[in-house]
């Protein structure tokens, strides 16, 4: 007689969920509720379905005689999952002295001027494993990515690189006066916009990413105005 391989209804009836249940317990039922239809029931591995409910690719593993099913997901760092993710943020504010200048040489108004601030970044991370310390991301290891800002934007002029100006701008280099740095535009949207880019590559080459993702990043020139880039 060939062996009866259990269902989904076989894993409901032995286990109702509960919302009460653990964390764990909860997630067990959901993952073999998202995996049921696609799960090999003869082999260790990874449930693709179960990855993509959690996002977090659980190690499943499944059990049977001819009566009953014994079904275990663990998380891939030994530490419990949860349905949510978590958040953390890091900000390097304007006490700091990131001093740059540039203008909007579009503007009609004064921002067409060269003019300065001294600019706050701050940057959103998320998870949903927290790492074997427990944290988003290591605040502590942060500091190639705070080397990246200050060297676009720490005591420096920017200018577009469609400015008319350009040349002249960049000739203050060549006069000892000016620290000078090319950017594709100028102002807090194109700031956020290019800063996001370069942390979420840092994100990859520092080993935080995949598990870490950049979920968005503040240039502040004051109190009053900023900018958000998200992904």
């Amino acid at each position: 007689m060939p062996k009866r391989v259990p269902t989904l209804a076989d894993y409901n009836a032995a286990n109702p969920y509960n919302a009460t249940e653990s964390t764990v317990a909860a997630r067990k039922h959901t993952a073999w509720q998202a995996g049921a239809s696609g799960l090999s029931m003869t082999v260790e591995g990874q449930s693709d379905a179960a990855r993509d409910a959690y996002d977090d690719g659980c190690t499943w593993r499944a059990d049977w005689d001819d009566q009953n099913a014994q079904f275990t997901f663990e998380s891939q760092d030994g530490l419990p999952r949860n349905h949510k993710s978590v958040m953390s943020t890091k900000t390097f504010d304007h006490q700091l002295g990131m001093s740059c200048a540039f203008r909007q040489w579009r503007a009609q108004s004064h921002c067409r001027f060269l003019h300065g601030y001294a600019l706050g970044f701050k940057f959103t991370f998320a998870a949903d494993t927290m790492s074997h310390e427990g944290w988003v991301v290591d605040f502590g290891g942060l500091k190639d990515l705070k080397g990246k800002l200050e060297d676009t934007f720490d005591h420096k002029l920017l200018v577009a690189e469609d400015d008319p100006q350009k040349d002249e701008i960049c000739g203050l280099a060549g006069l000892g006066i000016a620290d000078v740095v090319v950017v594709p535009h100028t102002g807090c949207e194109a700031f956020a916009r290019m800063v996001y880019d370069v942390a979420e590559q840092w994100l990859k080459d520092a080993g935080f990413a995949p598990r870490v993702r950049l979920v968005s990043v503040e240039v502040s020139e004051h109190g009053a105005n900023s900018a958000i880039a998200q992904g």
